[in-house]
């Protein structure tokens, strides 16, 4: 739990650093560019890259310790608008990170290796001019390969997310073509796992966020 909060703690540090950094930049950028009038239908597309903490909701045993941390990746991100207010947005997201395991009546911990492929398909309202973008739909998480060493082999822990997710989010425009992102992440149902002979099931959540920019 304190290692949620203190990556928690470093995403916050890194946001207002990038709102202090170009914030008047941004301020001048929506305060006197004329604003294009968009047609009914447009397309749009960015590149990002984010961080998010992973919370263990529940794990079915006391036999094992698990310690998320830190996950860093990067995005495509393809939105069609339907006029100013709304959007139908996916991506295609990549994340890797890794986990600290260890038995419970044991000191010898081992580091799983995560790599993740994440397709969420989501409703957005805009407004103020797309300055705020709230958004929300199902998260699909397509990849989920995990793993860690034992002796001179590879064993596989299992998926630390399920499938099916849902999403929510809250975006802040900066400038025209670079958002910032806070996001939720609620997996539906239980993974199983295994952990050096231990058989069990968790339940996970996220938060992330991302910066994302457009073209």
């Amino acid at each position: 739990m304190k290692s949620m909060f203190g990556c928690i703690r470093v995403m916050i540090v890194v946001a207002v650093a990038i709102f202090t950094s170009i914030g008047t930049a941004a301020a001048t950028d929506y305060a006197f560019a004329p604003e294009k009038k968009k047609p009914k239908l447009s397309f749009e597309w960015g590149v990002g890259v984010s961080g998010s903490s992973t919370t263990i909701r529940d794990i079915s045993t006391t036999a094992v310790n698990i310690n998320p941390k830190l996950a860093l990746g990067a995005h495509l991100d393809m939105a069609l608008c339907v006029g100013r207010n709304f959007a139908f947005e996916t991506e295609i997201n990549y994340e890797g990170a890794s986990l600290k395991a260890e038995l419970a009546n044991s000191k010898g911990k081992s580091t799983i290796r995560t790599r993740t492929i994440d397709i969420p398909l989501m409703m957005s309202l805009r407004m103020l001019g797309s300055r705020i973008r709230l958004s929300a739909g199902p998260l699909f998480t397509v990849k989920c390969d995990t793993e860690y060493p034992e002796g001179d082999k590879t064993a596989f822990f299992g998926p630390i997310y399920p499938t099916c997710n849902l999403a929510a989010g809250v975006g802040v425009g900066l400038s025209r073509h670079f958002i910032i992102e806070a996001r939720y992440i609620y997996g539906l149902g239980e993974c199983v796992n295994q952990y050096r002979g231990v058989e069990f099931t968790t339940q996970t959540s996220r938060l992330s966020v991302g910066m994302t920019l457009f073209f």
